[in-house]
């Protein structure tokens, strides 16, 4: 067993920023899309969370029946939330032949619209190793 520096592992790494190239759905070759992500434990992601955990707590304190059901169009809602928060830039993205700048609405809009693209960006958030370097 070897030791571990837990600073490795705090909100201040999952912060900085890494690319993730985009890889093609049906071929799994690399395109020359990246996006440019933090990690599920960034000070953003924590806050989207928390914030989703909050919405969560109060519809189960104010509903009249003890059981608060699973909405899936909620469920994704909240995905898009977590990584458009997640997200802060991208290269070479284009969206019905046309540029897509990057903004809030835009990375929402293909994460909603384009789902390998959400299931892959999803993944990379979630993945401590490309964030956290021993």
């Amino acid at each position: 067993m070897g030791s571990i520096d837990l600073f490795n592992f705090t909100s201040d790494k999952a912060n900085i920023p890494v690319d993730v190239v985009l890889k093609h759905p049906v071929t799994g070759m690399d395109t020359d899309v990246v996006i440019q992500i933090v990690g599920v434990d960034s000070t953003a992601a924590q806050e989207c969370m928390d914030k989703q955990q909050a919405e969560r707590f109060t519809a189960m304190t104010t509903s009249d029946s003890v059981a608060v059901s699973f909405d899936p169009k909620q469920n994704r809602k909240q995905l898009l939330d977590l990584l458009t928060a997640c997200t802060v830039g991208w290269k070479n993205m284009s969206y019905n032949g046309v540029d897509l700048e990057f903004n809030s609405d835009n990375a929402r809009m293909v994460y909603a619209s384009v789902p390998f693209v959400r299931d892959q960006i999803n993944k990379a958030t979630g993945s401590r190793k490309i964030f956290f370097k021993d």
